[in-house]
């Protein structure tokens, strides 16, 4: 009984972690991270370029300048209330794992700060084409960063999770709602400017150009090396299983931790 007892505690303890029903490791967590890190150092060119921010960091931005804090902190505040959104479309169905979303939103805002005050001695571009560069650069960045984040799957942030909540609640695609909730977050963002800061902070070219070109830079990357980003975060038998064709499944609350 002892010896049986034994073996199998053995062949538990080599059964690997399991997060979002896939192996949890130090290069997942790491992939998860520097991603993360990525998409706030594109965001930081997008605000210093002066071009007009992303769409959903468009409310982070006016935040920051509505309560004349950093851009980061900015974030922080409009995380929290993404996240407190879900509360009510989940309502029984909110689960406890979703509050890990907190410490990604934290994180989020402190790269944040911490890629604007390295984007800060860079100054500001001067001219439209030099913003417009510098636009580029950040939609370029910040889509490797969102590819790597995506892939790492271990926690939405709360943007992407807020969308997914909404997905569940209609049973229309994530990436639909993912498109509405990025105009409802963009005209409210327009509304506060305007009432509060008597212009439209944020908003410009570049705006649109994230609008429409995130999307297709995360494809055209994920076509790129998606595959053998998969094989290094999981191994090839799970990456092949996630690379399979296969049939949208009924949106479940658990989603909401999917990215």
């Amino acid at each position: 009984m002892c010896e049986g007892g034994t073996r199998e505690e053995e062949e538990a303890m080599k059964k690997p972690l399991m997060f979002m029903n896939k192996p949890l490791s130090v290069r997942r967590i790491i992939v998860y991270i520097f991603g993360l890190y990525l998409m706030t150092f594109g965001i930081a060119i997008a605000v210093n370029s002066d071009f007009g921010v992303s769409p959903v960091t468009t409310l982070p931005y006016v935040c920051g300048k509505m309560f004349n804090v950093s851009v980061g902190t900015g974030t922080m505040i409009a995380y929290v209330l993404y996240i407190l959104i879900q509360v009510p479309v989940y309502r029984k169905e909110f689960k406890i794992v979703y509050i890990l979303q907190f410490p990604a939103a934290l994180l989020f805002g402190w790269f944040t700060d911490i890629n604007k005050a390295i984007i800060n001695p860079l100054g500001t571009p001067e001219g439209f084409l030099m913003k417009f560069v510098w636009c580029v650069v950040s939609i370029i960045i910040l889509s490797i960063g969102l590819t790597m984040y995506l892939d790492a799957d271990i926690m939405a942030i709360p943007p992407d999770a807020m969308a997914v909540s909404f997905a569940w609640l209609t049973g229309k695609k994530t990436g639909s709602c993912k498109r509405v909730c990025d105009i409802v977050i963009m005209l409210t963002s327009l509304i506060l400017s305007l009432i509060f800061l008597r212009s439209y902070q944020g908003f410009w070219v570049g705006t649109i150009m994230h609008a429409v070109f995130n999307g297709t830079m995360l494809n055209f990357w994920r076509k790129l090396w998606r595959k053998p980003l998969l094989k290094f975060l999981y191994g090839e038998e799970i990456a092949a299983k996630i690379m399979a064709p296969k049939a949208a499944p009924a949106a479940k609350p658990a989603a909401a931790t999917e990215a």
